[in-house]
C-alpha cells in the first residue's frame, strides 16, 4: 500500500539522520525497515496483535493522544507476531489519509529511552510520511 519510492527514501535519510530504528506498517504487515540490516528481522512479517489492537483503539478526530511513547522495557509492545526481542523503548504514531488510519509508524531502540526532542522528531516525521502518501 504505501511502496513509494519517495517514502522509502525519506524513511531511510530520517534513519541516517537520526540513527533511530524505523519501521512502516500497512494494517496487516511490515512494509519497511531501516537500518538495512535489520529488515530481514521485520520486513514482510505480520504486525502483532497488540499493534493490531492499538490500531483499533485510535480515536482519528483526537490522533494525538494515540501516540505512544514508551520508555519501560515491560511496556513495549511486540512488533511483530512472535516477536521475542527485548526493547528498551518504543514510540509509536498512526498514519493517517483522509481522516483513516492507514498504518503505524514505529520507532524503537533496544538500548535507549527517547525524550521529547526524539518525539517531536517522529512527530515531524510521520508528518511527512502521510503527506508523501496523498501524492
Amino acid at each position: 500500500m504505501f511502496s513509494n519510492e519517495n517514502i522509502t527514501n525519506f524513511l531511510e535519510d530520517s534513519h541516517t539522520i537520526s540513527n533511530f530504528n524505523i519501521i512502516l506498517t500497512d494494517l496487516n504487515n511490515i512494509i519497511f525497515s531501516s537500518p538495512k540490516y535489520s529488515s530481514e528481522n521485520y520486513i514482510n512479517k505480520k504486525i502483532s496483535y497488540d499493534l493490531k489492537k492499538y490500531i483499533y483503539s485510535i480515536n482519528c478526530s483526537n490522533y494525538q493522544d494515540s501516540i505512544l511513547l514508551i520508555n519501560s522495557p515491560k511496556d513495549t509492545k511486540p512488533i511483530y507476531y512472535s516477536d521475542n526481542q527485548n526493547y528498551q523503548s518504543q514510540i509509536i504514531l498512526p498514519i493517517l489519509r483522509e481522516n483513516n488510519v492507514t498504518g503505524i509508524l514505529i520507532f524503537y531502540s533496544h538500548n535507549n529511552n527517547f525524550n521529547d526532542n526524539d518525539l517531536k522528531f517522529a512527530k515531524t516525521t510521520k508528518y511527512f510520511v502521510e503527506k508523501l502518501i496523498i501524492k
